[in-house]
């Protein structure tokens, strides 16, 4: 399981893992580089450092060499998903995308000056803890309401925790915005649909600001006539999918039917 950008594992992904592994499933989650519980090497955050750590993570546990295995990945772990499944498609048994960041290419206007050396970690320092707040408050559709907004408020404050507890987490989300290769990420999901043949599955939410929702349309379109490829639209539902109602059985079920 591959969660995003910013939050990881252990919040994105705790109530699914648990909920699978009690369905019988063995689950493997872990934390992307500079995220979580892992190290942030001194190295561009490039697609290939973190398809190099996947691949490492499955060899040291002996899953690279056991059954094909399947892929939850949510947001930027769907990008890294798509560039995985290029290289070790035989690994793979099926694919589960939930919101998967890449399908568009919209370069940011703050990323050019993110990208300015010195200038870059000035931004991050003073204004990074302000716009990783908002990056994460606005995955949550219709926060004017209590509740989510409790909840949005809830995420973004575990996000900022980690810029606190990690010290090399600040350093690793701007490698990332500088490095990580997006204008690839399309060619990656194309030729995902072209030389692949496992089940895949894309859930989005209509109203998801963070990876815009037209991004479905894409893969609809690259993944075209191939009755292989599921999807799964959630009106009223941000960039927070995996706690959509829907999420979890959804998830189950496509995983049965994948065995």
């Amino acid at each position: 399981m591959i969660h995003g950008f910013a939050l990881p594992s252990d919040w994105v992904w705790p109530e699914t893992a648990s909920e699978l592994a009690n369905k019988g499933y063995q689950v493997l989650t872990y934390d992307l580089y500079g995220r979580g519980h892992s190290d942030a090497p001194e190295a561009n955050n490039e697609l290939s450092l973190f398809i190099n750590q996947l691949s490492s993570l499955l060899f040291y546990t002996g899953l690279a060499n056991g059954k094909p295995f399947d892929i939850v990945a949510v947001s930027m772990g769907g990008a890294i998903t798509a560039a995985f499944a290029a290289s070790y498609k035989h690994q793979i048994r099926s694919v589960y995308l939930a919101a998967p960041a890449g399908l568009i290419f919209v370069s940011p206007p703050e990323t050019y000056l993110m990208k300015l050396p010195a200038l870059g970690e000035i931004l991050v320092r003073y204004l990074g803890p302000q716009s990783l707040a908002k990056h994460v408050e606005d995955g949550f559709f219709n926060a004017q309401q209590p509740e989510i907004q409790k909840e949005a408020k809830k995420t973004s404050a575990y996000a900022l925790q980690q810029n606190v507890a990690h010290p090399g987490y600040e350093r690793s989300l701007l490698s990332t915005m500088r490095h990580f290769e997006w204008d690839r990420c399309p060619e990656n999901y194309q030729k995902m649909a072209n030389s692949t043949s496992f089940p895949i599955f894309f859930i989005w939410g209509e109203e998801d600001i963070v990876v815009p929702f037209s991004g479905l349309g894409v893969a609809k379109n690259f993944f075209a006539g191939q009755k292989r490829a599921e999807y799964l639209q959630l009106p009223e539902t941000g960039h927070e999918i995996v706690r959509a109602k829907e999420f979890l059985p959804s998830l189950l079920r496509f995983l049965e039917q994948s065995k």
